[in-house]
């Protein structure tokens, strides 16, 4: 919510025959402005409105309640002090856009806008922008005056101001030393997170490093399986090599090897000399008869 007021703004005239000063503040909740520029802004009021308020108009359109407005009443508190709620009267505007009594706006709508209104010591008044007579300034500045002898003070005075300005330093400093332990906790959030930061790069470099490794060694026992099968291979073709040497034979298959040997030898000598006549078996039969 923006308000067209940035800065404090005083203007005095004359109303229904009285002399009367409108200290225009900026809005509580003006998104350009921060918390802290608006109740500087707001508690300068005070020495523009000296000695002191009369009253303070929470100035709010009819219609939807926002979440800024139903916190206006707590930031007024916090920048003028408690005792600032009973100088304190909601001012409706846009009550032309009401299609009922304004009380019955209150009493028929948000809860939020009941307890407002309760806080404020049930003090409200509307204004019809469309309408132009005194009339509705006449019935607000009848309103102050009956608040003002209702009260034990005719305005807000200067000590009121100065145990408010006090509360607000007090608030300040709070806030300022809110403000360095946040910082503080900011900067070992940030020293911690880097120092995550920097195991877990440390960790995945070093995870890395153990994966590579890891592919070598399985690269290296495959090569030294392939070669071993090799070797095998090979000493296995040795080896039967080897066996089938005559001279690593069996002694009976090398024996029956020697027989064949010769007898086939004899039968070749046997066969060269053309062998016993049969007389001559014959000659050998007679002898032995």
């Amino acid at each position: 919510m923006k308000s067209v007021t940035k800065t404090c703004q005083r203007e005095t005239g004359d109303a229904c025959g009285r002399p009367v000063t409108v200290v225009d503040t900026p809005g509580l909740f003006d998104t350009s402005l921060s918390n802290e520029e608006i109740q500087q802004e707001i508690m300068r009021c005070i020495e523009l409105s000296a000695p002191g308020p009369h009253v303070f108009l929470l100035v709010i359109a009819v219609g939807p309640f926002t979440q800024e407005e139903k916190e206006t009443l707590q930031l007024i508190k916090m920048t003028f002090g408690q005792k600032a709620e009973a100088y304190t009267m909601v001012l409706f505007t846009r009550g032309d856009n009401l299609d009922e009594s304004i009380e019955d706006y209150i009493k028929d709508g948000d809860p939020h806008v009941q307890q407002l209104i309760y806080d404020c010591g049930e003090r409200f008044h509307v204004f019809n922008n469309k309408q132009k007579d005194r009339d509705q300034v006449v019935g607000l500045l009848k309103k102050i005056d009956k608040m003002m002898w209702n009260s034990n003070a005719s305005f807000y005075n200067d000590k009121m101001f100065q145990e408010a300005e006090r509360a607000f330093r007090l608030m300040q400093i709070n806030r300022e030393k809110e403000e360095e332990v946040r910082q503080e906790m900011e900067a070992i959030k940030s020293k911690y997170e880097s120092a995550i930061r920097e195991i877990q790069d440390k960790l995945e470099e070093e995870k890395a490093k153990l994966k590579v490794r890891d592919l070598l060694l399985i690269k290296k026992d495959s090569i030294l399986l392939r070669n071993l099968q090799t070797r095998r291979e090979r000493d296995t073709g040795d080896i039967e090599q080897i066996i089938n040497q005559p001279s690593l034979q069996a002694p009976s298959d090398r024996i029956k090897n020697e027989e064949e040997q010769l007898s086939g030898q004899w039968k070749t000598a046997q066969g060269a000399t053309g062998g016993e006549s049969d007389r001559d078996k014959k000659k050998k039969a007679k002898k032995l008869g």
